[in-house]
């Protein structure tokens, strides 16, 4: 008990001490330690009525946030959605259902993705040498093209480790050795010919229509897994497409 009001009585003190020393701070100043820390701002009124202006911008952002989730909740709870999320690994796809968990369907196959990168290969290829075409002078385009041939290169020695099937590694290393005779063509002659990127677009042409069509059967071959492929999906959004007709009877009835 005694203790208490001991501890009582010296914490009274230490108050009074520290309201006095605030006090004389508040009489004499802020003392000469606090002047890196406090400064002295100037505003002018035009400053801060300009700025009282410019913040509803940025409070429209938070404004916009907000009534988007707002939005996105309302959509979810109504409709069913399919969100498509793209990559070089072939991307994620996932169903939102009103009132139920969101289903993801199964990656892509490996081999799927193997394809796709060969086949894009020759897309960014052309990426490299459009800007420069029949424009000999500027060699600033030779430096992503060396770097970019060593990639290929390496994918071209590594491809039979690759788990792409036997029968459709041929047309792939075609693909990649044309690739990699374009670029040397180029950095031997010093320059692109729009001439010698049509030859190449045509030789490539036909390699990689089929290279498109073995993508597809890749992606399809795999062993569906159930509920989660696209043709489940479709059978449980079959009950709302009463709901879609019936819209799209209001929408025509509405233009007569």
């Amino acid at each position: 008990m005694q203790r208490d009001s001991l501890l009582s009585r010296y914490i009274y003190a230490t108050s009074i001490v520290l309201l006095g020393l605030g006090s004389a701070a508040s009489a004499q100043g802020l003392p000469s330690y606090m002047e890196p820390i406090e400064g002295r701002t100037v505003s002018s009124p035009a400053d801060t009525a300009t700025k009282n202006v410019l913040v509803l911008n940025s409070m429209m952002f938070e404004l916009y946030d907000d009534a988007a989730s707002v939005f996105k909740a309302n959509l979810l709870s109504k409709h069913p959605v399919i969100l498509g999320l793209f990559s070089g690994a072939g991307g994620r796809f996932i169903l939102y259902r009103p009132g139920m968990a969101p289903l993801e369907a199964p990656s892509v196959p490996i081999v799927y993705q193997l394809l796709k990168s060969v086949g894009h290969s020759t897309m960014a290829l052309t990426e490299i040498v459009m800007p420069y075409l029949d424009n000999a002078a500027d060699q600033s385009w030779r430096s992503s093209m060396a770097a970019y041939r060593a990639r290929m290169k390496s994918a071209l020695d590594g491809l039979d480790a690759t788990p792409i099937p036997a029968d459709w590694r041929d047309n792939s290393r075609i693909i990649l050795e044309n690739n990699v005779a374009f670029m040397d063509d180029c950095l031997a002659k010093g320059s692109i010919s729009f001439a010698a990127l049509q030859e190449f677009s045509k030789k490539q042409s036909p390699l990689l229509k089929r290279n498109n069509g073995r993508r597809c059967l890749a992606a399809i071959g795999r062993k569906p897994t159930p509920p989660a492929t696209p043709s489940m999906w479709r059978g449980r959004i079959t009950s709302y497409s009463a709901c879609w007709r019936n819209i799209s009877d209001r929408k025509r009835s509405m233009i007569g």
